[in-house]
């Protein structure tokens, strides 16, 4: 659940903005993972009369895609209190707030709901046809209780208003009703109608992790493939190649595709690249090679010495070459 939270904001955050002038070379360094940078040319903007809104926004986007959310509300509501009818200031400020709620304690998160919930629905109120809020909104109502003023029938009056404005996003919100209520079936077959109708990344990668999540790898492993064929993008590279682990299938393909996504790889894939050397070491190992194996893990712990996973993969290879 949190990862889905996540990867909804990260998403809104990376994509918000695509100014031309000034603003342009900080957008592309946030959308680079060069965080500094970014931070060095916004901060050189805010006090510009015709640039502060978008670099104080921007200020609040770059500290959220590090996760320094207090930095990140600081900014956000500057932005507020000089334009309190940006419904885009609202989600954001309401986003970062849930996300800081993720990472405190029960108690204390507690504390954020009524803000949260009020800067989401004043997103949609000010912006009707506002996709993330009102997918912000679904995910929010699902997490609590009605007594706190969530619950599932909430939830579905936002699935309802989201598909009057986007068929694809729709039909991928009833998949999301439909594993909250349990209903594998069911939520299959709207994210493959979604798959359909669209071929977008997100499409796939959405049906192949509903797959892995149901422990099938073989058939999220046959999406992911196929999204190969019509997208261009590193992280479908790392997919293949851990699902290639998980299936334990098609160790080949995996390698190829995990080769390519350390050869090539970039910042923003979200993915770090000890990971790819950890999944690519699995797939050596499972393959019989294993001196490559020592020597891809040996990469992953170089970049983390405390990667557990990778210690323990280690430690299965060294026991195969009798150490």
């Amino acid at each position: 659940m949190r990862k889905l939270v996540s990867l909804l904001f990260y998403s809104f955050v990376v994509m918000s903005f695509a100014q031309s002038g000034p603003l342009e070379q900080a957008n592309t360094q946030l959308s680079q993972g060069n965080f500094e940078r970014a931070e060095v040319l916004a901060l050189g903007l805010i006090n510009h009369q015709e640039y502060s809104f978008e670099a104080h926004q921007l200020l609040g986007d770059i500290y959220s895609a590090q996760r320094q959310w207090d930095k990140a509300l600081h900014y956000y509501e500057v932005v507020l209190e000089d334009h309190p009818d940006s419904a885009e200031a609202h989600f954001k400020y309401g986003g970062a707030l849930g996300m800081k709620a993720l990472e405190v304690n029960r108690f204390k998160a507690l504390t954020y709901v009524d803000d949260i919930k009020e800067h989401f629905e004043e997103t949609v109120r000010l912006d009707p046809k506002h996709i993330q809020g009102r997918w912000a909104l679904i995910e929010f109502y699902l997490q609590l209780p009605g007594i706190l003023g969530g619950g599932s029938e909430k939830a579905e009056q936002q699935v309802k208003a989201l598909t009057e404005i986007s068929k694809i996003d729709g039909l991928m919100a009833k998949a999301r009703m439909a594993l909250y209520h349990e209903d594998a079936p069911l939520a299959e077959k709207y994210y493959q109608e979604a798959l359909a109708a669209s071929g977008s990344l997100w499409t796939y990668q959405s049906l192949a992790r509903f797959y892995e999540n149901q422990e099938r790898p073989q058939d999220a492993l046959e999406v992911m493939m196929s999204a190969a064929s019509v997208h261009d993008e590193s992280q479908i590279d790392y997919q293949i190649g851990k699902l290639c682990v998980l299936s334990k299938t098609s160790f080949e393909r995996g390698i190829k595709a995990l080769s390519k996504f350390i050869d090539q790889y970039q910042n923003n894939s979200g993915v770090p690249l000890e990971w790819g050397y950890y999944r690519l070491a699995q797939l050596q190992r499972l393959s019989g090679k294993i001196n490559e194996a020592q020597a891809s893990i040996q990469s992953a712990l170089a970049f983390r010495p405390d990667f557990e996973e990778a210690l323990a993969e280690r430690t299965k290879i060294l026991k195969l070459k009798g150490v």
